[in-house]
């Protein structure tokens, strides 16, 4: 069963155009997350009401493929992780959820 890993941003004002970089479709985030054939793509949404929120959407084969890769990746996701911060004022997981088909 497939998951889709959602997560919401509130961004600094002077760091929009480097967190769009980063977080794209075909970002660092992204680069990173495909060194996984599980892993299916990101989709970055932007709040058309409030400019400086976004959402994150990641897609993967499953739960357990998505846990094994941040084990295994954990030191570049982490290095990734601490440089991003600097981008946003807010960071949350909203959940992981299963595609229903």
């Amino acid at each position: 069963m497939t998951i889709q890993v959602i997560w919401t941003y509130r961004v600094r004002k002077d760091s929009v155009a480097e967190f769009e970089r980063y977080y794209r479709s075909d970002g660092v985030w992204a680069e990173l997350f495909r060194k996984s054939p599980q892993y299916h793509g990101t989709t970055l949404l932007h709040d058309r009401d409030d400019p400086l929120k976004y959402a994150t959407i990641d897609r993967w084969d499953s739960w357990d493929v998505y846990q094994a890769f941040l084990r295994e990746h954990k030191k570049e996701y982490d290095w990734i992780d601490n440089m991003c911060a600097e981008f946003t004022t807010e960071e949350a997981r909203v959940g992981s959820f299963e595609v229903i088909e």
